[in-house]
């Protein structure tokens, strides 16, 4: 089965390009808006592009990862996020309605207000920024196509060396002596990235449809995830410090309450993503060969 990944240099596009033996049924095509090593360009706000990768690979399954994640960035440029998030969304899913293709979403749990989390997939989204209201907008698209299926997620983290994703943040202040400001009550579910990996396959393999939350199964503040993790990668708390979200001068409003439930997962297909703490710990593995003050910790 040919699976195409649109946005495979990012952070969960890669890490489902990883399994790809275990997974030998598939095979895996992946994207990047700039050419880089092994990928096709594709670039989500160039109709001609879109199809013509569409015409080269003619996939069974696509799998949209890439998105306008910087959640303050698409605040302020709304246009940015509309031409990515929901334009670009509906570009790939007339690609997929005119080729066949089955459309896999890769959505969020900022599509909710955050006052009563965590949500699950019955849930009436109610988003409060820019960002939740683009992903929402691609979720409507997404849903009028035949079979599709939508995977939110959330908090989602690895070792991903020049990402920005939260434990990438935390390791690179702590590593190189800075503070870090991290949001008390901003909560929701951390989600390993190769774990979420390994569940969008397994959904796809089952041939699910609808919507499905995967999340990690803790429920944490963002500072109580630092905490955690500064006590696994053996960093000193004293470089964080924990402060109330009205403080930070954030651009976007973000969902204090968020978060997804994972019942519905669990109860079709048995299985739920692990806690933060083995999520963590998968982190240092994949660090210690290329950070050698952490290596001693996996000794």
């Amino acid at each position: 089965m040919k699976i195409l990944i649109i946005g495979a240099s990012g952070q969960v596009g890669k890490n489902i390009l990883s399994m790809a033996d275990a997974y030998q049924g598939f095979k895996f095509t992946g994207t990047s808006r700039k050419l880089s090593n092994g990928f096709l360009s594709l670039d989500l706000t160039d109709g001609e592009s879109v199809k013509n990768v569409f015409k080269t690979i003619r996939p069974q399954i696509t799998i949209l990862c890439s998105a306008y994640t910087d959640v303050d960035g698409c605040e302020k440029e709304p246009r940015t996020a509309r031409k990515i998030n929901v334009e670009g969304t509906g570009l790939a899913a007339r690609m997929c309605m005119e080729f066949g293709s089955k459309l896999v979403y890769l959505s969020t749990d900022y599509v909710f207000d955050g006052i009563s989390g965590p949500y699950a997939e019955t849930d009436v989204p109610n988003p409060l920024s820019v960002y939740g209201a683009t992903k929402l907008e691609g979720e409507k698209i997404v849903l009028k196509q035949k079979d599709s299926l939508i995977i939110r997620t959330t908090g989602v983290y690895s070792y991903d060396a020049g990402g920005r994703n939260f434990i990438m943040q935390l390791v690179n202040s702590c590593h190189n002596g800075r503070k870090m400001t991290v949001p008390s009550d901003q909560y929701s579910n951390p989600t390993y990235a190769p774990e979420l990996a390994g569940f969008v396959l397994d959904l796809i393999s089952l041939e699910k449809h609808g919507i499905y939350n995967v999340a990690g199964r803790d429920f944490l503040s963002r500072y109580e995830f630092a905490v955690k993790a500064c006590g696994i990668f053996g960093f000193d708390r004293g470089f964080i410090t924990p402060a109330e979200t009205s403080s930070m001068r954030q651009a976007a409003k973000r969902p204090l309450k968020g978060g997804l439930k994972t019942d519905k997962l669990l109860y079709e297909i048995g299985k739920i993503p692990q806690g933060a703490e083995a999520g963590l710990f998968g982190v240092v593995r994949s660090m210690a060969p290329q950070e050698p003050k952490i290596k001693k910790w996996t000794q």
